[in-house]
């Protein structure tokens, strides 16, 4: 990390303006362990709404699929350093990730609200998709997720967010909330 924000981010100077101290975002995560675990994702959401545990084969804990849970494993000590870093203070715990998945449709975005976490790390598995940016309009920012970015940002009333519909394709996203022991 450097200056508070991992030092291989890819923001421009415009934006890293007017982003606030306490939100950091850049591509982090290798896009082609990404997208594996994007194809797992969906082949696991599609099975669970087929089977009708799932009916709209949206969110699921990573925990469920061992494929995935194995993935995010080699990623753990990764995740566990940034979110320390970033954070800057201890103690910290992970919950157990899970996987979003937006579609098309009523349902696609979500609305304007604030986590009840200490922290929020969203990493993004995809990027092959219209609409879904994630705003935070107290900030002024809109972010259009890629494969492999994340973003993380302090939980709370002072970081409420959104994410806009999407209007093509299936966006998915790992989120890990994080909270103070």
């Amino acid at each position: 990390m450097r200056n508070g924000r991992p030092a291989n981010i890819e923001m421009g100077a415009d934006m890293l303006n007017r982003v606030a101290a306490e939100l950091y975002w850049g591509r982090i995560f290798d896009p082609g362990l990404s997208a594996r675990i994007a194809d797992l994702a969906t082949s696991f959401s599609d099975y669970e709404r087929d089977r009708g545990a799932n009916p709209v084969g949206e969110d699921f804990r990573i925990s469920e699929h061992p494929g995935i849970f194995s993935l995010y494993r080699t990623q753990e000590d990764f995740i566990r350093e940034t979110i320390l870093e970033t954070a800057n203070t201890r103690p910290l715990t992970p919950q157990t990730p899970y996987i979003a998945r937006y579609l098309p449709g009523p349902r696609g975005g979500l609305d304007m609200h604030a986590d009840n976490s200490a922290w929020t790390l969203i990493w993004y598995l995809n990027g092959n998709f219209s609409g879904g940016e994630l705003m935070f309009p107290t900030l002024g920012v809109s972010l259009k997720p890629r494969a492999g970015m994340a973003v993380m940002f302090p939980g709370g009333v002072l970081y409420p967010h959104a994410s806009a519909p999407v209007a093509k394709g299936c966006k998915l996203a790992m989120v890990i909330m994080v909270d103070r022991k």
